[in-house]
């Protein structure tokens, strides 16, 4: 064995000058590092002189090339494990060890029995008198890296089923997940499920070279994928086994003949849901038994994509059913609270009819009355509106003074506290002085009990934050517009509070505000409010306290700070008024007109 190692004098090869690499392969522990490493390792290893001519290989490196060549010793590592178009990149590896880099786990394509396969290498060199030489081993990887693939592909399939795919979108991209691994081996592959009643079933998706895929559900009959479904088992068919199955009528061929049939069961617990079948028309392409598991695998997750999909539209159905019983509920609050309300001012001016019809006092009193009862219906009826259909905003930049002198003439009882200067709002004027009504009345309501007028408080103010609380709920925040700047209103009161249990229904169309007592004619109040902020971008927010008062927040992105020359040239535009148009009316009971 050691003249297989070109050397001078074995009894010098323990001299090494100062910087060299220590040699393995002196008298002493040639045969010894020779037996460890290489002999009984089942790792294949090979020792390559300078010239990258193999002089030792092992019988794992032997087993490894196969029959290409007789024998290896004396070979060129590069033309016998190497493929053509990897020859240069062999050769500057073999370069990079020889001038003293070592390789540790480098990952490359290399031959196995004529095979194009994955390995790792370890290459180091080792130096006697005569010169450098490269110990390298060989490890194929190719099940490794298929491995890893394979849990890749299994997590894809998985993540599926939380993308927001069609049926058709998500087979799609299984089947090209599953291409990716067997690149010769999958192109036709389909998903059958079976409905609820067993009766029938149902190809989603269907990718085949020969056949068109089924249209609509077809009745269960007595084909393969039947009997999968029956057996609950999967089932490995080569065209022999075909025939046979055929031969003793379990099955009946539909459709062209394969000459290898896999289908696995798709299963939820034990019941069996549909099948996955991959098939081949070639002799050429089979599948074996690890590849059979692989697919095994596959149809696991498939079927376990299918059931969190089933159970995401059940839980979106009920979702979808309980948001229509609470638009149900909400519509019969509604329509009962309306027509509750509206009543009452019917019957009120009813009864003032029948007095001026009467005669008994001044019919100018009772008209009066009955033009309120109108006015108060009215008014019902323009809320109603506002909040079922979202109305149109016409927003442009109003001052927040002149809505807020519009605010102090129509309550005497509020009290504004001076701003720190005017604020400029893009929003509409009208929808925004509803809002600021809906929430003054409201402060209204809680101190209407309280008998000295002194113990009633209204007040409002507004300055401007450049970011919003961390009290508001991020799902809120998230529905808000970005602004670089907000206003912030408070309105508070001294009132008695509102009830804990109310705080979660509180901008709920006619949803009771315990201890309130509705103020006639308020009818959606803090709803009809909360909806005007919302469809400004902004938001409102409350905290009370029972029995000492309640404070309203009002969140809206602002403008600009008005400058005073804005504010004298856009002032006829903070409150729109009319300029003598002329106002098409279209109506169909003729007894308004």
């Amino acid at each position: 064995m050691a003249s297989d190692i070109p050397e001078k004098d074995k009894t010098t090869s323990h001299q090494h000058n100062k910087g060299t690499l220590p040699s393995p392969f002196d008298p002493d522990s040639e045969y010894r590092l020779f037996q460890t490493v290489f002999e009984e390792q089942d790792i294949p290893a090979v020792i390559i002189d300078p010239h990258n001519i193999i002089i030792k290989a092992n019988e794992a490196f032997r087993r490894m090339v196969g029959d290409i060549v007789p024998e290896v010793l004396g070979q060129n590592i590069n033309h016998l494990v190497v493929p053509p178009d990897r020859r240069e990149e062999g050769e500057q590896a073999s370069t990079q060890v020889l001038a003293g880099k070592r390789l540790h786990g480098y990952i490359t394509k290399r031959l196995i029995k004529g095979t194009i396969s994955d390995v790792r290498i370890n290459a180091y060199p080792v130096q006697n008198d005569r010169g450098i030489y490269i110990a390298a081993t060989y490890e194929d990887i190719t099940h490794e890296l298929f491995q890893k693939k394979v849990q890749e592909a299994l997590y894809a399939i998985s993540a599926l089923a939380h993308e927001n795919l069609s049926p058709a979108e998500l087979y799609a991209k299984i089947h090209g997940i599953i291409l990716e691994l067997f690149p010769a081996k999958a192109n036709n592959f389909y998903i059958a499920l079976l409905n609820d009643n067993k009766t029938g079933i149902s190809f989603p998706y269907y990718a085949d070279q020969k056949d068109e895929p089924p249209v609509g559900e077809i009745p269960f009959g007595n084909g393969l994928t039947e009997y999968v479904l029956r057996t609950g088992l999967p089932l490995h068919a080569s065209a022999a086994i075909l025939q046979e199955l055929e031969a003793k009528k379990e099955i009946v061929r539909v459709g062209s003949p394969s000459d290898s049939w896999l289908g696995i069961p798709l299963q939820s617990g034990t019941e069996t849901i549909g099948v996955m079948v991959i098939q081949s028309y070639t002799p050429e392409i089979s599948y074996s038994k690890a590849e059979e598991q692989v697919f095994q695998f596959i149809a696991d997750c498939i079927a376990d994509v299918i059931i969190k999909r089933a159970q995401q539209e059940e839980v979106k159905r009920l979702q979808e059913e309980q948001k229509e019983q609470e638009i149900m509920a909400s519509i019969g609050r509604v329509a009962a609270g309306m027509a509750h309300m509206i009543n009452n001012k019917l019957q009120a001016a009813q009864l003032h009819l029948e007095f001026a019809k009467q005669k008994q006092t001044s019919s100018a009193e009772h008209l009066s009355l009955i033009q309120q009862s109108i006015n108060a219906i009215a008014n019902m009826i323009r809320q109603l509106r506002l909040f079922a259909h979202k109305a149109i905003l016409s927003p442009h930049k109003i001052s927040l003074s002149s809505i807020l002198h519009h605010l102090q003439n129509k309550y005497p009882l509020l009290i504004i506290e001076d701003l720190p200067e005017d604020y400029i709002l893009l929003a509409d004027p009208t929808a925004i002085q509803d809002m600021l009504n809906a929430l003054v009345e409201n402060a209204m309501m809680a101190c209407q009990d309280q008998e000295d007028d002194k113990e009633k408080k209204i007040t409002l103010t507004a300055e401007q934050i450049s970011s919003l609380p961390s009290s508001i709920p991020t799902t809120t925040k998230n529905k808000m517009v970005q602004a670089p700047s907000w206003i912030h209103i408070v309105v508070s009161d001294t009132g008695v509070g509102i009830d804990p249990t109310s705080m979660e229904t509180l901008f709920v169309p006619f949803a009771p505000i315990k201890p309130y007592a509705p103020i006639d004619g308020a009818v959606l109040g803090l709803a009809s409010a909360q909806e005007i902020a919302k469809q400004h971008g902004g938001t409102i927010e409350a905290e009370s306290i029972l029995g000492r008062g309640t404070k309203m927040h009002v969140y809206l992105p602002l403008g600009e700070k008005k400058r005073e020359e804005e504010h004298q040239g856009n002032q006829q535009h903070d409150i729109p008024h009319g300029n003598g148009e002329c106002i098409l009316v279209v109506e169909d009971e003729t007894s308004l007109l």
